[in-house]
């Protein structure tokens, strides 16, 4: 099986579960599926504004995660969200 095919399959069957993941209030779940997330990177534009709105998150490590996902998917469209989210502590954006 090809990598392309099972990328279509998580896309069929999966996105939808994974993408409800990352409102759950467990900061573990949250982190767990934004680093299964940069597994996908073929259909990242179907997820980036469900990963904008984890910047929100009341845990900071989720927050910081979350810019650190946004880069590694490596999405011209998350560049400036990343960039200006902050790092976590810096008083910038992200740190809430």
């Amino acid at each position: 099986r090809s990598w392309y095919v099972g990328e279509r399959e998580w896309r069929a069957d999966r996105i939808h579960d994974d993408l409800q993941l990352l409102e759950s209030a467990d900061p573990h779940v949250v982190s767990a599926t934004l680093r299964s997330l940069t597994q996908h990177r073929l259909f990242r534009d179907a997820f980036l504004s469900d990963i904008h709105h984890v910047l929100d998150h009341q845990d900071a490590v989720v927050r910081e995660i979350a810019c650190r996902t946004l880069a590694a998917l490596g999405s011209p469209g998350s560049a400036p969200v990343s960039q200006g989210a902050g790092v976590v502590g810096d008083g910038v954006g992200g740190a809430r």
